[in-house]
C-alpha cells in the first residue's frame, strides 16, 4: 500500500490515525497525513498513544499479531532539553527500542517495555515484520559514541555523523512469543561492494530504515543501503537481499 504525500512525524508524542489500524502490517503507523490530497482516505480521529516530556519518542513500526493484538515498536531517547541542551538530535547514545500493546488500537499500555538496548550505542528505527509462521523479526541499526582518542583513530572508511558518533551498521532481532522476549542480535552480512566499516573497524553490516517483506513461499526480501565509493561515503545505492531461512 502506498500513500503519498506523507510526512513522518517525530516528537515526544506518538499519534495513530484510526484508519491505519485496518492495515496492521504497515512498516510505520504514525504519520501526519495531508488527507485533502488523498480523496479515498478519510481521517476519523487522532489517538494519543504515548507521551512523556522526559523522552523523545520516534520512528514507530506496528504489526497486528495473530490474536488480534497490536504491537507497536519505537525508538526512545532522553529529551536532551531536560539536561539544559538546546534540542534533541537524530543520533543519541542513550536511544533504545521499546514496545507498547493494544487490543483495540485505541487504548494502549502505559509504560513501554524494553525491546532491545544495544551494548555499544544507540539504536534507531525499529522495523517489525510478522512472518507467516507467527514469529517476529525486527531490524534496526545503531551509532556508537566515541571519546576523542577513539575519534582520532578512525579510518576514512568509518562514518562519523557528529562530533563523537560513529555508525555501527544494522542488526536483527527475533521473537517466537509475540514480542514478549527477543533473541539476538544477529548481524547481517556486509555486501562485497560495501566500502564502509563499522565503529569497530569491521565490514559494515547491512542496514536500512525500511521494513522487510515476506513472499508467499517464506522468502524474505530486504532492500539495504550500500556505499560503493570511498570518496562519497554518504552516497548510497539500494541493494536487495533475500533470505530463505527466516532471516
Amino acid at each position: 500500500m502506498t500513500i503519498s504525500p506523507i510526512t513522518r512525524f517525530r516528537s515526544s508524542t506518538l499519534y495513530s490515525l484510526l484508519f491505519l489500524l485496518i492495515v496492521g502490517c504497515l512498516p510505520y503507523a504514525v504519520y501526519a497525513i495531508q488527507t485533502d490530497s488523498i480523496p479515498t482516505v478519510r481521517k476519523v480521529k487522532d489517538i494519543l498513544i504515548y507521551q512523556d516530556s522526559l523522552f523523545y519518542a520516534s520512528f514507530p513500526s506496528i504489526v497486528k499479531l495473530s490474536d488480534g493484538e497490536y504491537l507497536l515498536a519505537f525508538r526512545r531517547a532522553p529529551n536532551r532539553r531536560i539536561f539544559g541542551e538546546s534540542g534533541t538530535n537524530h543520533v543519541d547514545p542513550n536511544s533504545y527500542l521499546v514496545t507498547l500493546r493494544s487490543t483495540d488500537g485505541e487504548n494502549w499500555s502505559q509504560e513501554p517495555s524494553l525491546l532491545y538496548a544495544h551494548p555499544f550505542g544507540g539504536s534507531q528505527d525499529p522495523c517489525l515484520l510478522l512472518k507467516h509462521d507467527g514469529s517476529l523479526l525486527c531490524t534496526s541499526y545503531g551509532w556508537a559514541a566515541l571519546r576523542s582518542e577513539g575519534i582520532e583513530h578512525l579510518t576514512s572508511s568509518q562514518v562519523k555523523v557528529s562530533a563523537n558518533s560513529v555508525f555501527l551498521g544494522g542488526y536483527l532481532l527475533h521473537s517466537q512469543d509475540d514480542g514478549q522476549t527477543w533473541n539476538g542480535p544477529d548481524y547481517p552480512l556486509s555486501l562485497l561492494v560495501e566500502v564502509r566499516q563499522d565503529a569497530l573497524g569491521q565490514p559494515l553490516p547491512a542496514y536500512n530504515r525500511g521494513a522487510l517483506w515476506e513472499g508467499q513461499n517464506g522468502k524474505l526480501f530486504w532492500s539495504v543501503a550500500v556505499a560503493e565509493d570511498t570518496t562519497q561515503l554518504r552516497k548510497t545505492s539500494a541493494h536487495l537481499l533475500t533470505s530463505e531461512d527466516g532471516g
